[in-house]
């Protein structure tokens, strides 16, 4: 059976900025580590400057929605150094393969990137200079991208083949595991070449872990910092069974709920961190929904767009009864003060233990599930009474909702909520016949990096 080409994942940036506005404000310094003259790294004699390491950084800060804290900075700064001598890598392979990435693809596909954003190209790198940063270093990973792409479907597209046999083996496997529980899941997946590596990817994935908890939208931090095929989607995954899954992911996932995180969860090879968007037990037609979620679609539909603002009062985990009891009055005091967001950071200020994060408007399919409910049951210049997480106490504040078009009666039967997330089922055989495709070409992708790094001259400065 002739297998039909399919796009090898194409890790786009999504623009759409979590971080705060002041921390992107024109000359704010990102890191005093990152002199821009310095020489982060030599690629077979090629230079990666401490210039190019500083923007990576920013672009990265920019489009996850992570915040740019020096200790966040001092975490993420080896992940993302390590991409960069990746992507180096694949652009020097590419250019020995003589593969060619015309100008107007880069554009074409900086038009996706700022139509996915609901913006413009030349939006886009208004925004980008606004924090300092040059639409060149967008332009350069997505360059890398579309050659790192090509490259690959051209040397190994055409050794895959998918015979009827295994696209009818796939089948059987799924329809004997449709009665089975489905989870509809996204991942983050951070590899560990090798075991030097491993503190350091440990401690990468903790801090994404608390950056998704603070509210990061996980489909951005995923297409930043994951390393499997699903990045290019933002780590979703679909509707998945257990037994499909690596089985430390699986124990971890009994212990989730929808809309909940996982603790990063070590596997044969990588930390993964997921994220369970919903659950359906095997018999019944209808996925298990949060009482948010239930009542939600109509809801996220009429809002378009949201600014927030959040004021956290961290604690430790295992923070005593009597401290976190403490900690919520607290809050519930600052809370009296509040004005809306116009007095945020005054409130803050007044008690040095909070920290304040900002939501610049993002569309509101785009923010954390926490943020989702406070936009949704909160008005605005309001905010949520104080609640605990494991990361301490939140208040959040909502400044300001662009609403829609309310969403007509028949939009919010269940069918079209079933439309939004479909209906888990047996995919059919030109979609198996893709995903097969896309495993092989994706663990050929891996293997083939792997021995450009093996045989590579690289120096870390």
């Amino acid at each position: 059976m002739a297998c039909r080409p399919s796009a090898f994942g194409i890790r786009f940036v999504r623009v759409a900025a979590l971080a705060s506005l002041a921390a992107l404000a024109p000359g704010a310094p990102i890191t005093a580590r990152a002199e821009t003259q310095r020489i982060a790294a030599v690629v077979n004699d090629e230079v990666i400057s401490g210039y190019d390491l500083e923007q990576r950084l920013k672009l990265v800060i920019s489009s996850s929605g992570m915040q740019p804290t020096d200790e966040v900075l001092k975490r993420i700064q080896p992940q993302i150094l390590r991409a960069l001598v990746e992507e180096r890598l694949e652009i020097q392979e590419a250019i020995k393969q003589k593969i060619k990435v015309e100008d107007k693809e880069v554009e074409q596909a900086l038009i996706n990137v700022a139509r996915q954003n609901n913006m413009t190209a030349t939006e886009i790198g208004s925004f980008l200079a606004k924090g300092n940063i040059d639409v060149s270093t967008l332009r350069d990973q997505i360059r890398a991208n579309l050659a790192w792409s090509k490259l690959v479907n051209q040397r190994f597209g055409p050794r895959i083949y998918i015979t009827d046999e295994d696209v009818k083996t796939e089948l059987d496997r799924m329809s004997q595991s449709i009665a089975q529980t489905q989870y509809l899941i996204a991942e983050i997946v951070l590899r560990v070449e090798s075991p030097d590596q491993d503190e350091e990817v440990h401690k990468t994935a903790d801090r994404l872990e608390e950056q998704l908890r603070q509210g990061a939208p996980f489909p951005a931090v995923a297409q930043q910092f994951s390393q499997a095929l699903t990045a290019a989607s933002g780590g979703d995954l679909g509707w998945v069974q257990r037994n499909q899954l690596p089985t430390e992911v699986s124990a971890a996932l009994e212990t989730l709920s929808p809309n909940q995180v996982s603790k990063p969860i070590r596997t044969a090879g990588a930390y993964h961190i997921i994220f369970l968007r919903n659950k359906r037990e095997a018999g019944k037609m209808r996925p298990i929904m949060s009482e948010a979620a239930e009542r939600g679609p109509a809801a996220q539909r009429a809002i378009k767009r949201v600014q927030l603002k959040q004021m956290i009062l961290p604690l430790p985990a295992n923070a005593s009864e009597g401290k976190v009891k403490a900690a919520m009055e607290e809050a519930t005091a600052a809370r009296a003060k509040l004005k809306g967001c116009e007095n945020v950071e005054e409130v803050a200020a007044s008690n040095k233990a909070f920290k304040v994060a900002s939501l610049p408007m993002t569309p509101f399919s785009q923010i954390a599930p926490v943020f989702q409910q406070a936009a949704m049951a909160t008005p605005d210049g309001q905010a949520t009474q104080p609640f605990h997480s494991s990361l301490g106490i939140h208040i959040i504040v909502v400044c300001k909702r662009e609403l829609g078009d309310a969403p007509r009666e028949a939009e919010a039967k269940p069918t079209k909520v079933a439309a939004a997330e479909p209906e888990p089922g047996l995919p059919n055989r030109d979609e198996v016949e893709g995903r097969l495709y896309n495993q092989q070409l994706s663990m050929m992708s891996r293997r083939y990096l792997r021995d450009l790094r093996r045989d590579a001259v690289v120096e870390y400065r």
